[in-house]
């Protein structure tokens, strides 16, 4: 039998093939966290050590939903290349692989903000990475996500609405964080999307 010659992956794309990889083992196991139509001011915490990953379900799968959140970003785990980040998103019931997510994500050990902006990914791919602004450590951010017949629009503070067309069809909202902690302040789920 001929020998196999084996090379170690090396590729730019491996962290976000890990991170899809851990995202779809993770939401087989992932908690829900299921508040009701409209529910005022509930917090949560997710930890995640570094290099691990934490996801919860928020609500329960819909074609039409909103989400106001405050984000904090409150603990960084820098010991790996997995940044510290925190998540809001919409995936995609069917397939994991499909999602739009904002972002709150320490980019350097020595950065003292993070970068906040969207994604959106379609059968695993990332179709687009958008960096919106820069948050301190430490400080909340706003976030208004809503979803309506695949209309994603996303109001990141004051600033004005991104509005995304994608392909997501019946979704649940989610929140999740990498190497860290983060506080989640929702003082809204509901079945209206942001007008």
């Amino acid at each position: 039998m001929p020998a196999v010659k084996t090379t170690p992956l090396s590729s730019p794309y491996l962290p976000c093939i890990i991170f899809f990889l851990v995202l779809a083992l993770t939401a087989c196991n992932s908690s829900n966290f299921i508040p009701t139509t409209n529910t005022k001011s509930s917090d949560f915490t997710l930890i995640a050590n570094a290099g691990k990953f934490h996801s919860v379900d928020i609500g329960k799968p819909t074609k039409s939903t909103n989400i106001d959140v405050n984000i904090t970003l409150t603990d960084l785990n820098n010991g790996t290349k997995w940044r510290p980040s925190a998540y809001i998103g919409i995936r995609q019931i069917e397939s994991l692989e499909n999602s739009f997510q904002f972002f709150m994500l320490q980019n350097e050990n020595e950065d003292n903000y993070a970068i906040a902006g969207y994604r959106i990914f379609e059968n695993g791919e990332e179709l687009e990475q958008v960096s919106i602004s820069h948050i301190n450590i430490g400080k909340s951010v706003r976030v208004r996500l809503s979803i309506d017949d695949g209309l994603v629009t996303l109001i990141l503070n004051e600033k004005a609405p991104v509005v995304k067309q994608t392909s997501l069809k019946e979704v649940n909202l989610y929140a999740s964080v990498s190497s860290g902690s983060a506080l989640f302040e929702l003082h809204e789920v509901g079945s209206e999307p942001i007008r």
